[in-house]
């Protein structure tokens, strides 16, 4: 006999078996750090993990590469994980709708970060701490291109302003004027793919849904990063590079 909960409620019995499936699908692959000559140094982490503090609101995927704010906590609130999370406009139609690009390949493989109803996402500022205007995404649609996926056309609650093609959006601390970026100074990155299949916790006090902790890998070693390979990168961000080498991403 199996119980049936919604929101942390008992709302139903099946007086038999339930069974729940699901899959997974391999969703491409491609070399995103420089192999180096020579010999290597050991991947540097912090003491310990922590919570992922802005997981995906659905079902997603972070990807090695990826940039990490991490903080180690103060006691109180346990060590946490920022992700970095960027999406590429192809298509500006308006200032409450634009064309989010999958950077699919020609396989239809798609390598970026998916945007869900609910976000809260602003044009990326010319620098970290610089505040713009942060907008709620209140649909996403699948775009296709003979028979591919190709893009995500979002709309948004209000205008977000004027991008163009190639403009970067980052998520945002709220909706409304002075909104800043949720994520400011990257100190780590994601090490490998990550698969994120389940609904996550809104906060400590929602109890059935799930909470996501990893532990990133510090940038304190000799791993560079190809940024055309990397999810996209703002200017405020890849300000904060410190390769010597065009087209490489190291901190």
């Amino acid at each position: 006999m199996a119980n049936i909960y919604e929101g942390g409620q008992k709302v139903g019995t099946f007086a038999g078996t339930v069974l729940i499936q699901g899959k997974a699908e391999i969703g491409g692959y491609r070399k995103v750090f420089v192999s180096l000559a020579g010999p290597k140094a050991a991947p540097m982490y912090p003491p310990y993990g922590g919570i992922l503090a802005n997981p995906f609101k659905g079902e997603a995927k972070i990807y090695a590469g990826d940039l990490i704010e991490w903080s180690e906590g103060d006691g109180v609130k346990g060590a946490e994980s920022k992700l970095l999370k960027t999406y590429e406009v192809s298509v500006a139609t308006s200032g409450t709708e634009v064309v989010i690009s999958t950077g699919s390949n020609a396989h239809g493989e798609i390598f970026r970060h998916i945007p869900f109803v609910g976000d809260t996402l602003m044009i990326a500022p010319a620098t970290v701490d610089a505040k713009g205007t942060g907008v709620t995404v209140v649909s996403v649609e699948n775009v296709y291109e003979k028979g591919k996926q190709t893009g995500w056309k979002v709309t948004f609650s209000g205008s977000i302003g004027t991008p163009e093609v190639g403009t970067i959006l980052v998520e945002a601390t709220k909706a409304g004027t002075d909104a800043e970026m949720v994520v400011k100074r990257v100190n780590a990155y994601v090490e490998v793919d990550y698969d994120m299949p389940y609904t996550p916790a809104t906060g400590d006090e929602e109890f059935d849904k799930a909470r996501y902790l990893f532990t990133p890998v510090l940038m304190y070693g000799n791993e560079y990063g190809r940024i055309e390979r990397m999810s996209p990168i703002p200017a405020c961000i890849l300000a904060q590079n410190e390769s010597k080498v065009a087209g490489w991403f190291k901190l």
